[in-house]
């Protein structure tokens, strides 16, 4: 079975190989692009795959303009500007990318920790000043150091495994604790107040958003190096910016926005832009496993 239509939004196809987009092509009698940015509802009423990319809201107003949608890809892990419950309400299938960048990420987390811990930022500003006396680097020791995870889902448990490796003493907090005695769990509050290093890899929902708000952030130990993977809306960014900008808080921030990135620019803490993480070996996933979905549903159709 294949769709009359396929409506790709946000730019998924300029990610497809050409193997894979003649793949998806063939899925369909028609397939149209509609880029990020632009209001998809023209080309919605006829529709019965879409495909999001990343951080593409699609909402009541979208699904309710697509009468025979049957199938709803987002290209990636996170979906909470897609309202996927009224969407199954509707009778539609849902599919997102579960952990197709779990090892890029939990990598780049630690590779920033690791960054921090090592002084190598404040160590090449004091090579290019000519400074070449090894003891003035700063640096500390990062095994035996208090790692923080907050939301011990599939990248938590990645992270954790990965400082652990390194000789770091894990504590974790989840929603949901989990049976595992390889990590020690502790309330929110006591974990973040005794942390060394914070790693945020939550969902963002009604009830984990401004979760680290400015009392918590208030609590984190001086020279704490925060590294949020997750959506910004889980922080209170002012309250982080207040303190990353007297030094501090070191806060590595994916996600970001040029807006957050000029929001942070005159702050002594640390902001990286937005990073991708697509690993050869995450881009094919990623491929297949969008491939996959729409093979699925097209299956199940009558």
């Amino acid at each position: 079975m294949s769709f009359g239509k396929i409506v790709i939004i946000g730019g998924v196809e300029a990610v497809l190989d050409a193997e894979h987009r003649a793949e998806l092509d063939a899925f369909a009698t028609t397939v149209v692009t509609v880029p990020r940015g632009s209001d998809p509802v023209g080309e919605l009423a006829d529709a019965e795959a879409v495909v999001l990319a990343f951080a593409v809201p699609f909402g009541r107003k979208e699904i309710d303009a697509a009468p025979r949608l049957r199938h709803l890809q987002v290209a990636s892990t996170a979906f909470d500007v897609v309202d996927a419950d009224y969407a199954r309400a509707r009778g539609i299938t849902v599919r997102t990318l579960p952990d197709y960048t779990t090892e890029p990420v939990a990598q780049f987390v630690l590779a920033t920790m690791l960054e921090q811990a090592s002084g190598l930022p404040e160590g090449r500003r004091l090579r290019s000043e000519g400074n070449l006396f090894p003891l003035a680097y700063p640096a500390r020791q990062f095994r035996g150091s208090r790692v923080a995870v907050v939301g011990l889902g599939t990248i938590g448990t990645r992270v954790a495994q990965m400082a652990q490796g390194l000789g770091a003493e894990v504590h974790y907090w989840s929603r949901h604790r989990k049976d595992t005695s390889d990590f020690h769990y502790q309330e929110l509050d006591a974990l973040l107040a005794e942390a060394d290093f914070v790693s945020v890899n939550l969902a963002l929902t009604d009830q984990t958003r401004n979760i680290l708000h400015a009392d918590r952030i208030a609590t984190l130990p001086t020279g704490t190096v925060l590294v949020c993977t997750a959506p910004l809306a889980l922080l209170d960014l002012a309250a982080l910016r207040e303190r990353t900008n007297t030094g501090e808080l070191r806060a590595i921030l994916n996600h970001a926005t040029a807006e957050t990135i000029s929001y942070f620019e005159d702050s002594s803490g640390f902001i990286y832009p937005p990073v991708v993480y697509l690993s050869p070996q995450a881009h094919l996933t990623m491929q297949n496993q969008i491939l996959n979905g729409l093979r699925s549903s097209a299956d199940e159709m009558p």
